[in-house]
């Protein structure tokens, strides 16, 4: 596990998790952090989360998978160019999120919370592909703004919560 405090940057790793029992990040980044390009994956029965960010921070071309959560962040993130696939659920981001240019594909979660990528109100999700995924492909909070995303096969492909969305050019059907 990674651990590191606020302004840090977390750059180039590869990490495999092999060890099972408890629950543990693989990143865990305070606010204000640059993650970027690392490459997490968990061979165990028992993963948590891949990334877990608070807020205020760019993740960025970070490839995740078998765990719980590929990328759990808190408001006002930067979540970019990131592929976090086959896992629970993919990247779930909080209120005020940039959410763009991800791949999140054939994650396993089913509830209404769990899917490719969920991202809280006042969020903007765009420029995305959400394929194959056993929940939600993209799940947003409105208002939020979602545009020019790609969910395809999965359970639900675009869900919206609330009012206010502005949707615009997604391929969902």
């Amino acid at each position: 596990m990674i651990a590191v405090s606020t302004a840090s940057y977390v750059k180039g790793n590869v990490i495999t998790q092999n060890t099972a029992g408890g629950t543990s990040h693989a990143i865990q980044v305070d606010s204000d952090c640059k993650v970027l390009d690392n490459a997490i994956s968990n061979k165990t029965s028992h993963p948590d989360v891949g990334i877990a960010a608070k807020n205020l921070n760019l993740i960025s071309g970070n490839t995740i998978t078998g765990f719980i959560v590929g990328i759990r962040a808190g408001d006002s993130n930067v979540v970019t160019g990131n592929s976090a696939s086959n896992n629970f659920s993919g990247i779930d981001c909080a209120s005020g999120c940039l959410v763009n240019n991800n791949t999140a594909n054939n994650n396993s979660g089913s509830s209404s919370t769990e899917g490719g990528i969920i991202a809280g109100q006042q969020s903007q999700v765009i420029d995305n592909v959400a394929k194959g995924n056993i929940g939600q492909g993209i799940g947003v909070t409105c208002p939020s703004k979602v545009a020019d995303n790609t969910a395809l096969s999965n359970f639900t492909n675009l869900s919206e919560t609330g009012t206010g969305c502005l949707t615009t050019g997604n391929l969902a059907p």
